[in-house]
């Protein structure tokens, strides 16, 4: 997974070192409707294809503070789900923000489509993989089993007690921002760009 965090960081630097270098990068205004409308669907679409890593992100996340003391290290357990989630908010992120520099409605449907790769790496590299080398799982279900109320504060090692803070907090911005509102940035963002 780290492979492909990697790969999936790297491809979105060069489209950021890109938009930077790029004279022609200005966010702004929409020229007309249709480029709006379609900046906020494809905004809505990438959120969409994206929701369901960042999620599983969360679970991940989730399940190893919960279940800690079923793994050798459930930090690495832990920074698997943290990668996911950033992974997929990241892309949603530069998605938002390029296609907002875009002035014509079929070129921001067409930068969708090919910044919609880069947010399904981990899937592309998942599929690649041969049947035996897959992890499996054993029959085992990943569901988590214990919760809060199951497990005293204070047999928590400190180290658990603190990645769970920050799953928490991660949550929270989740739930509250990431998940309702942050395809409607793509409509915000040219209004915050035109008032600096």
């Amino acid at each position: 997974m780290s492979t492909v965090f990697c790969i999936q960081f790297i491809l979105l630097a060069f489209i950021w070192d890109y938009t930077l270098r790029n004279e022609a990068f200005v966010i702004g205004m929409p020229p007309d409707v249709a480029t709006l409308g379609a900046r906020f669907v494809c905004s809505l679409l990438m959120h969409l294809q994206v929701e369901g890593d960042v999620r599983n992100g969360l679970k991940t996340m989730k399940f190893s503070t919960n279940h800690y003391d079923e793994f050798v290290n459930p930090f690495f357990a832990f920074l698997l789900g943290f990668m996911q989630f950033f992974g997929g908010v990241f892309c949603e992120i530069f998605c938002i923000v390029y296609i907002s520099s875009l002035n014509n409605a079929v070129d921001v449907i067409i930068r969708l489509i090919a910044l919609g790769a880069v947010a399904k790496v981990d899937d592309f590299y998942a599929s690649a993989l041969p049947k035996e080398n897959r992890m499996k799982h054993g029959g085992k279900s990943l569901a988590i089993k214990k919760r809060r109320g199951h497990i005293v504060k204070s047999e928590r090692p400190l180290r658990i007690r603190f990645i769970r803070a920050i799953y928490k907090f991660l949550r929270v911005v989740y739930v509250s921002c990431i998940f309702y509102f942050l395809p409607f940035i793509s409509i915000m963002l040219p209004y915050i760009a035109e008032s600096n």
